[in-house]
């Protein structure tokens, strides 16, 4: 057992959706996060992440290094290191403009800039969406030939029928039928999910 396994797993730096870029601002390699895990390399934890990548008109690029049979979607295995950095959705397409020296020689340099704003690391977990369950639906009997939309209309047409007949010649067992073949679509409608 490693020293890493008994501490805490800390927050992922970066996860899925998050945009990232390179620090290299002269020609900046831009990307979205597909996954990212904590891995062990060399008895450290290290943040590893499948990255999506951009090229500078904002065209998704899927993998540039040589798939070997793995997947083509995307770049895989990146160690989110200082040369990363997560940044808000970039100002696409990047163009190349010319950023002053810090070193106050009042020199320019060509860079591309995806003027986006640099967010850092995570320190906070990202929540996500509460996803309310659904009703399951009932399954469709495997040898028949029961459909239950048909019997749903077929249910509520005899039941309109009878209402008409009604009309004509009142009687109080055709209400009451036209009502029970109602009931009747309504639980089929709720018991195959048609309705709620």
């Amino acid at each position: 057992m490693s020293d890493i396994d008994d501490q805490e797993e800390p927050i992922l730096p970066v996860t899925p959706g998050d945009f990232v870029e390179t620090t290299d601002l002269t020609y900046p390699r831009i990307g979205r996060v597909v996954h990212s895990c904590w891995v062990e390399e060399d008895g450290r934890r290290v943040c590893k992440m499948d990255v999506s990548m951009f090229n500078l008109e904002g065209v998704n690029t899927k993998r540039d290094s040589p798939s070997m049979g793995g997947t083509k979607a995307y770049e895989p295995w990146i160690t989110y290191t200082e040369q990363w950095t997560r940044i808000k959705k970039p100002d696409f397409p990047v163009g190349l403009k010319w950023v002053p020296l810090d070193d106050g020689s009042g020199q320019s340099i060509g860079q591309y800039v995806t003027g986006a704003k640099r967010l850092g690391d995570r320190t906070v977990a990202r929540r996500r969406a509460k996803i309310e369950p659904s009703l399951p639906l009932a399954p469709k009997p495997p040898s028949s030939d029961f459909d239950p939309e048909l019997e749903v209309r077929s249910r509520r047409m005899a039941a309109q029928q009878l209402r008409d007949i009604n009309r004509a010649t009142p009687a109080a067992a055709l209400v009451a039928k036209a009502e029970q073949l109602e009931d009747e679509a309504g639980k089929i409608a709720r018991e195959h999910g048609l309705e709620r």
